[in-house]
Formats: structure tokens, C-alpha cells, sequence
């Protein structure tokens, strides 16, 4: 199966420099199989300021981390 999206929520907003910014946490990944069929994996349950709603992402490569 291949990694095709990160699954991240907004918790909850911060301040910084003067500006309110998101919080974000990333609960799962979305997998695809040879298939093409794709599949959810939750790795965290979302609890403390969590709207209900649950983006993809392109995941982030090793080297993009800071």
C-alpha cells in the first residue's frame, strides 16, 4: 500500500507575531492499494477542539522537516 495523503485536524488556534494561526495535528494517513482502492488510518481520535472535520494532505517528505 502506498501513502497518499496525511490525515491533520485543526485543535484550536494560537497567536503569534499578532496574527491567530491554527493548530494542527495529524491524526492518520490515507493509504491506496494496488488497486486503487484507498483506506483511513486513524493513528489518534481528535478530542480537544476538534470541529468534525478532517483534511488530506500531500505527505511532507523526510526532507521537508524542519
Amino acid at each position: 500500500m502506498k501513502k497518499i495523503f496525511d490525515a491533520v485536524v485543526v485543535t484550536g488556534k494560537y497567536t503569534k507575531d499578532g496574527q491567530e494561526k491554527n493548530r494542527y495535528l495529524t491524526v492518520g494517513a490515507v493509504f491506496q492499494n494496488d488497486k486503487g482502492q484507498s483506506s483511513l488510518k486513524l493513528e489518534a481520535i481528535p478530542v480537544a477542539g476538534f470541529n468534525g472535520w478532517i483534511n488530506f494532505y500531500e505527505p511532507k517528505g523526510a526532507t521537508d522537516a524542519p
